[in-house]
């Protein structure tokens, strides 16, 4: 059996970006306070997921670089605005908090379904929910009862613009640290 590796497709973030994303969470680590009890992302791996992949074979890394060839192929590069706050699955019942991404979304939801259709036909696993473009702060591991009131009252970042040129594949190993992740391929928009 060939060896199994976690692979996701995304955007990288520039350094002031996600350093803004940390600054945000630091934000909100003061201004919920009390009962807010949060794993957060580190900033080294704060990214914009297109597609999880999941685990794939090895031997299969050309064929997602060639999928991300043809879906990037007739897609300029583009902006986006990172801004916003939120929680999924509701600020009422928070599992996942996010900054949300704005800007020019259509681009964005190509690549997502295109990246969806295609991974599908290499065996990966499909998405049964539309592609919601946001940046995860943190997992909550439990959130004080009043959450959603406080969520409301903090001020939504406004982080920036974004220039998304290039489509990224990435490896995703799990540490007790946390997870790492390494670069497979890089593919640029319009190539």
């Amino acid at each position: 059996m060939k060896a199994q590796i976690r692979t996701f497709i995304a955007i990288e973030l520039p350094e002031r970006i996600r350093h803004g994303l940390v600054k945000v969470q630091q934000q909100l680590s003061r201004q919920v306070g009390t009962g807010l009890k949060v794993r957060w992302t580190h900033v080294e791996t704060m990214h914009l997921t297109l597609k999880f992949l999941g685990s794939i074979r090895r031997d299969v890394v050309p064929e997602v670089g060639d999928l991300m060839r043809e879906v990037a192929q007739d897609i300029d590069p583009f902006e986006i605005t990172i801004e916003g706050l939120g929680s999924f699955p509701s600020s009422d019942r928070p599992r996942i908090l996010w900054v949300g991404v704005g800007g020019e979304l259509e681009p964005l939801s190509t690549l997502a379904k295109r990246l969806e259709l295609g991974a599908r036909k290499l065996g990966a696993k499909g998405e049964d929910r539309r592609y919601v473009p946001h940046l995860t702060l943190g997992r909550v591991q439990s959130a004080p009862q009043d959450f959603a009131e406080r969520l409301t009252s903090i001020k939504k970042p406004v982080l920036g613009t974004v220039q998304a040129r290039e489509l990224t594949l990435f490896m995703s190993e799990l540490t007790r640290q946390g997870s790492t992740y390494t670069a497979l391929d890089r593919i640029a928009f319009g190539a």
